[in-house]
């Protein structure tokens, strides 16, 4: 499952981020929507899957919409953050305790993870016509963000983990 969801999640960010720079919504919502249903569906502890997709969703939009607001970021055509963007952190907490659960218990190498990985993924965004980035100042606030928000999403996914592991006792 693990693959599988590693390789849901890419789709589902070229759809959000093709979406966002063609101005189609109906590729997110027929390609990103039913990624994060799956996944629900797939969950052994269903509640907290969701819980774990809406509460990061707010946080990506808090987040996004801060450096939207500070102009460190600007999504084409929109004054403010955009519908895909929320999509897109959705798509990325049905990663925290699957794909990338290996990760949830290091705190330094999540925050470096962060604090790479978060301004990359904006770069691509930018290179493919979504989002514009202010200037290099603004990916290094974004690294900084990132290096905050990494570890504390996986904190909140240790708390709502939809795929709880299984204990060794009870494995085969």
């Amino acid at each position: 499952m693990k693959l599988v969801n590693f390789i849901l999640f890419q789709v589902g960010w070229f759809a959000c981020i093709l979406s966002g720079s063609h101005q189609q919504p109906l590729l997110m919502i027929g390609i990103a929507f039913p990624i994060l249903i799956f996944h629900i569906i797939k969950a052994p502890a269903k509640d907290n899957a969701i819980k774990l997709i809406l509460i990061i969703g707010l946080l990506g939009f808090i987040f996004d919409s801060s450096f939207n607001y500070f102009h460190l970021i600007d999504y084409k055509n929109h004054g403010v953050v955009p519908f895909w963007i929320v999509i897109l952190w959705a798509l990325f907490a049905s990663t925290l305790n699957l794909s990338m659960r290996w990760l949830r218990s290091n705190l330094i190498l999540s925050t470096v993870f962060g604090c790479i990985g978060g301004p990359l993924s904006y770069l691509a965004g930018e290179k493919l016509n979504a989002i514009h980035i202010a200037n290099d100042a603004s990916l290094i606030i974004l690294g900084f963000g990132w290096a905050f928000a990494v570890p504390f999403c996986f904190e909140l996914a240790k708390r709502w983990d939809g795929y709880p592991a299984i204990p060794r006792s009870n494995q085969p």
